[in-house]
């Protein structure tokens, strides 16, 4: 027999139907140092498409078929009353909880920054591997006066912003 519900956390760690004494264990034993693996989540086999994930940060993220709402400052006790709430099937009275849009996460000014870091280097990879155009296969752009890349009409930079559906991010 499969479980009804489990916890889970970032590190991997499962357990089948815990009990509130094991979900107050489970969540105490996160580390708060450890942004990246430090949250803990229940599921239900009743309904996979609904989480509930706590964050050391003190978000609980509610996951309710790709909606996604938290609440700020949640203690571990109320992450639990939570937890079984949803598993006795009090869906009602989880979703009566003031939630706001969205994760809750926000950025610090040193993450933003990482991230605007790592997402130009993705995109140069992506373009420098476009390789290079073609000066006798014109860009079909308007205007363009840049030569198509293989297996494209397009250059590089107009054929990255064709398949990323955002504006090319280097100069031309």
């Amino acid at each position: 027999m499969s479980a009804r519900f489990w916890i889970s956390n970032g590190l991997g760690e499962t357990v089948d139907e815990p009990s509130p004494e094991r979900m107050r264990s489970f969540l105490a034993a996160l580390d708060p140092r450890d942004e990246e693996h430090g949250a803990a989540w229940l599921q239900t086999a009743d309904d996979e498409e609904v989480t509930l994930e706590w964050s050391v940060d003190g978000r609980l993220v509610l996951d309710d078929h790709g909606r996604v709402r938290h609440l700020p400052a949640v203690s571990q006790e109320r992450v639990v009353e939570l937890w079984c709430a949803l598993v006795r099937g009090g869906r009602a009275a989880v979703l009566a909880a003031p939630w706001r849009e969205g994760n809750g996460f926000v950025q610090t000014a040193e993450q933003r920054a990482e991230m605007e870091r790592w997402q130009r280097d993705e995109d140069r990879a992506f373009y420098d591997a476009l390789g290079a155009e073609r000066s006798d296969v014109p860009c079909r752009r308007e205007r363009c006066g840049r030569g198509a890349i293989a297996h494209s009409v397009l250059c590089r930079a107009h054929h990255f912003e064709s398949v990323w559906g955002r504006p090319y991010p280097f100069s031309y």
